[in-house]
Formats: C-alpha cells, sequence, structure tokens
C-alpha cells in the first residue's frame, strides 16, 4: 500500500481524516454497526479533505480509507489478536478478571443484602473467602511485542494490553468483494452485542456463510459477553447478556458446533507454549 503523506503536518492530517472517519456520521452508533471499509470509503468520497490527501499520495480515496483505518484498528477475537505465547497470557488475565468478578460479588452480598438473605454473607466470611479467591489470581500480565500478531497491535496495546485503537476489525468476515469489515471501538458492549447480532443475521441469511465464517462472529459474541454486565449490571444490561447467549447457543444448534469448539475458536486451546 502506498504510505499516506500529507506534508509536514502528516501527524496532523492523519488525526482530522481518522476523526472523520470514525465519527458518527460515518460510523453509526445508532444502530450501531459493523461496516465495509468499501462502505465507509463511499461515504467520505465526496469530501474535500478527504479528496485532497488522495492527490496527494497519489491513490484513490478507498486507499487512504484502508490505510488509516487499518492502522488503527485492533482484531476482535483473542487468537487474532495474538500469538500462541499471547495466547497464554490473555488466559492468564481472563482468569485473573473471573476471579475479580468473584470478588466483587462476595462484597455485593455483603452490603447489598440483609441479614435474614440466605446469601448474605458476614465480614468475616467475606475475609475467607476473598483471601482465598485472591491466592488463586494469576500476577496481572505483561505484554511483549512478539506475544502480538503483528507490530500494529502492540503499537496500539502495548505491555498492559490497553485499548487504545479507534476501530474494531472482523478477520475472516470481508465482505463478497473482500472488503474488510470493522466498527468503532468506542461502541459500549450493548452497542456491540446489537452491531454483532445484525452482523450475524445478515451473514447467515443474507449472504450465506459457511458455518466456519459464522463461528466467528459467534465468537465474537462470545468475547463482549462479560463486558455487558460489567460495564451495565443494571437489569437492561442483564437482559441484554441473556439474550446474547441464548442467541450464541440456540445458533450453535442449529450450526452444529458446540459452544467449546466457539470457545476454541475465540481463545484457542489451552496447552503449554513452547
Amino acid at each position: 500500500m502506498t504510505p499516506l503523506k500529507t506534508g509536514q503536518n502528516d501527524g496532523l492530517a492523519r488525526a482530522i481524516l481518522l476523526d472523520r472517519l470514525q465519527s458518527a456520521a460515518y460510523l453509526s452508533r445508532e444502530p450501531p454497526a459493523v461496516v465495509t471499509l468499501e462502505d465507509l470509503a463511499e461515504k467520505v468520497r465526496s469530501e474535500r479533505v478527504f479528496l485532497d490527501a488522495a492527490v496527494r499520495a497519489q491513490v484513490e480515496v478507498d486507499a487512504i480509507v484502508e490505510e488509516l483505518v487499518l492502522d488503527q484498528a485492533v482484531p476482535i477475537l483473542p487468537t487474532q489478536r495474538y500469538t500462541p505465547r499471547g495466547l497464554q497470557r490473555r488466559r492468564a488475565w481472563e482468569r485473573r478478571r473471573h476471579l475479580e468478578r468473584e470478588v466483587e460479588r462476595l462484597h455485593v452480598r455483603a452490603h447489598s443484602l440483609t441479614v435474614v438473605h440466605p446469601f448474605y454473607l458476614y465480614a468475616d466470611e467475606v475475609e475467607a473467602l476473598e483471601k482465598a479467591l485472591v491466592d488463586q489470581m494469576p500476577a496481572a500480565p505483561v505484554y511483549r511485542a512478539e506475544d502480538f500478531a503483528s507490530p500494529t497491535i502492540y503499537a496500539l496495546r502495548g505491555e498492559q494490553d490497553t485499548p487504545r485503537e479507534r476501530f474494531t476489525l472482523y478477520p475472516g468476515c470481508a465482505s463478497a468483494s473482500g472488503s474488510p469489515r470493522v466498527s468503532w471501538a468506542g461502541l459500549d458492549p450493548l452497542q456491540h452485542a446489537r452491531a454483532l447480532t445484525a452482523l450475524y443475521q445478515h451473514a447467515r441469511h443474507t449472504e450465506g456463510w459457511p458455518i466456519e465464517r459464522l463461528a466467528l462472529v459467534l465468537a465474537a459474541m462470545q468475547e463482549i459477553w462479560p463486558e455487558i454486565g460489567r460495564r451495565h449490571p443494571e437489569n437492561e444490561g442483564t437482559i441484554a447478556a441473556n439474550q446474547l447467549t441464548r442467541l450464541v447457543h440456540s445458533e450453535a444448534r442449529v450450526l452444529g458446533i458446540t459452544i467449546a469448539e466457539i470457545e476454541e475458536v475465540r481463545i484457542g486451546r489451552a496447552g503449554s507454549v513452547p
């Protein structure tokens, strides 16, 4: 791909173009959507700022959009983000997050329930149970460049694997013409669930994807599922999380695959890495 050249103020020009690309005018929040880069390029094609950038770089607007977006995009699934050793670190992180949520639930039982409630816990019980959980927690992983599938992902995530990307990429979910699909990385978990559900329905019923491609979308749903409850603990979040779970399980049965197989698509098969 021809590098995007915008002169001495290259960084500023890129930021302006990226701000436009990820704006709600082009990457819908309501309804939230997963879009192809072709569609995104078509929406910005008439904008002077993109036309000028394309002229300076001597490429089409489509190439400008593709370069900008893919340079600021991270794949949705752990198996697409990490190397085998990086996946091992990711599994340790997921184990730690699971145990942290269990600790949070202990405190909810102690502080949000009445003494007569059957699930109420006294302070000494919480302390003992929390210690047992903390003792099981793996250390928070520190990532290296070789833990990520590409230098771009490491540059965006860093040692703590902190999401700083502007876009989420869906490898294996390109359009019939081969255009990659992306969404705005700032979607909250409820919005993301709606966008993935719409993509799945379109992929299955309109484009007729094969099982292995549909499994990628179901795995993406599994990936965001824990965040729905964490970010939206109220009734709306609980209902949405339950709906997403039912959808994944019912579609897995229809496709003839197991939840374990979907999890393998998402996080890989646990095991030692040389």
